[in-house]
Order: C-alpha cells, then sequence, then structure tokens
C-alpha cells in the first residue's frame, strides 16, 4: 500500500480536492482506490497496465512526466467528463464546427469562452475539461475516447497564455479526427518529441489556425505590433496565437511580441 501510495502526488490531490484530506495511510489508500473507481490494488494494476498499453506517448528528456501524476490527471479528466451530457461521437459534425470554435479564440475570458467550448464540443460527443496538471505531470492536453461514443479532450491551461490553450485544443481536435480511437494521447508541445502522429496533429492545428493561404502574408509580412494586429483581424483569429506561431516558425524570437497574448491565472 505504502509504495502504492508514493506513486501518487498526493498533497496536489489533496489541495485540488480530488481526495479528502487526512493523514492516515490507510484513510489514504481507500480514498485513492475510490478515485479510481477500483475495489483494490490488484483491480488497479489490471485497468491500468491495459490502460498504459494503449498510451501513444514516448518519454523525451524534456518529457519527464511522472506515470503516477499522469494517471491520477486522466483520471480527473474522466470523472469531469462524466457530469458532461454529450450526443453520440459524429466525426463529420466535429470537424464542420471547428470554424465556429475557431472563432472563439478571439474571446478574451475563459469563463465565456469555456463554456462555449464546452456546448459545442459536446454536440458532436466529445467532453472538454480543464483540469490543473499536479506535480510531475507536464502534459498540455490529452485525448481518451472513453466509450466507443464518446471522447474526452482534456487540457491543463499549462502555459496560461492564449496560444497555448488554443494550439493544444486543436492538437488534441487533430488526434480524435485523424488517429486510432483506441490509442490515448498525451502531449506536450515543448516536449521536444514529435513522431509521425504527433507532427500530423501539430500541423493540422497550425494550418487550422492559420490556414494556408494566408500562410506566406503571415511569413513576409512587417513585423511590427500593428501589422500583427490587422493580420489577426483579418484571419479571425486572436493575436496571441499570431504572435505565438510566428514563435513557433522562429520568424520572431520567443521573447518578441508577448504582450499581445492573453495571460490566463487560475482562481
Amino acid at each position: 500500500e505504502d509504495s502504492w501510495l508514493k506513486y501518487f502526488p498526493l498533497k496536489d490531490m489533496k489541495a485540488s480536492g480530488w481526495i479528502p484530506k487526512t493523514i492516515s495511510k490507510f484513510q489514504q489508500y481507500i480514498y485513492c482506490l475510490d478515485y479510481f473507481n477500483v475495489k483494490n490494488l490488484i483491480e488497479w494494476q489490471s485497468k491500468y497496465q491495459n490502460q498504459h498499453a494503449v498510451v501513444a506517448f514516448k518519454k523525451s528528456q524534456c518529457f519527464d512526466s511522472e506515470q503516477g501524476a499522469i494517471d491520477v490527471w486522466l483520471r480527473q479528466g474522466e470523472i469531469l467528463s462524466e457530469k458532461i451530457s454529450c450526443q453520440d461521437w459524429n466525426k463529420k459534425e466535429f470537424i464542420t464546427k471547428l470554424a465556429l470554435i475557431r472563432n472563439l479564440t478571439r474571446e478574451k475570458l475563459p469563463s465565456i469562452f469555456i463554456p462555449k467550448l464546452q456546448e459545442i464540443c459536446a454536440s458532436c460527443g466529445v467532453a472538454v475539461v480543464i483540469a490543473k496538471a499536479p506535480s510531475g505531470c507536464k502534459a498540455s492536453g490529452a485525448t481518451k475516447f472513453i466509450t466507443k461514443q464518446k471522447a474526452m479532450i482534456i487540457l491543463s491551461f499549462r502555459h496560461l497564455s492564449d496560444d497555448h490553450f488554443w494550439f493544444s485544443f486543436f492538437h488534441e481536435a487533430a488526434h480524435l479526427i485523424l488517429h486510432d480511437n483506441n490509442l490515448i494521447f498525451i502531449d506536450d508541445e515543448f516536449s521536444g518529441f514529435t513522431d509521425d502522429l504527433e507532427s500530423e496533429a501539430n500541423s493540422f492545428a497550425q494550418r487550422t489556425l492559420i490556414p494556408d493561404e494566408y500562410e506566406y502574408e503571415m511569413k513576409s509580412m512587417r513585423l511590427d505590433i500593428r501589422t500583427i494586429l490587422r493580420f489577426s483581424k483579418k484571419i479571425g483569429i486572436s493575436s496571441g496565437i499570431v504572435v505565438g506561431q510566428l514563435q513557433k516558425m522562429k520568424i520572431v524570437p520567443y521573447n518578441h511580441f508577448n504582450d499581445l497574448k492573453i495571460r490566463f491565472k487560475w482562481s
């Protein structure tokens, strides 16, 4: 029991209210079993060994997340997803709704854009949930099919800026649209690790945010605040996302134009 408990970020789980606060090891053990909805350690091992086998996630030197912290975070996503009523998964409808979701990038307040995002996605069979990553989990987003008819996108707001949040969302959306529904994808856009599936998801997110017909204009435009603001208005996304893409493409350094990004904080 002790060694199993050490596997999890118990302090953060208690601070976030995911398990009740107690110093009793036995009580913590019981609370963790309840959290994962299993009766005993054998059931947990069976369930999570199966889950680990279908995670499309490779460790890189930069992405040093701890598996126990990832398990806890993903489970929180499942718990939150259960509270969201969804239509059955409809990939065609989800693709159609991406343009509507893209329009939300210009909304500055999470209290406004998150409920709208959740409502649109739920109509296509996708539960979008937000959960702060606990210590040891460096993921910015993940996707998983909870049932054959209900998908989950969990986002951590890890970098607390609009460009990272929206890129993460469209990256995760790409996994649902392009890749095997039996796989679980766990992503950190700064891991430095990209395989073919991650490259495809990155490319999809990039093209959704900056459509191909605008890419040349973005790469060749004057690099000043006024031009960036004008360009972002023209293509219908936030200026922070344009800056984020300019930085990703190494057209501007990562310390330039960051004032154009919208910053968030946990309440």
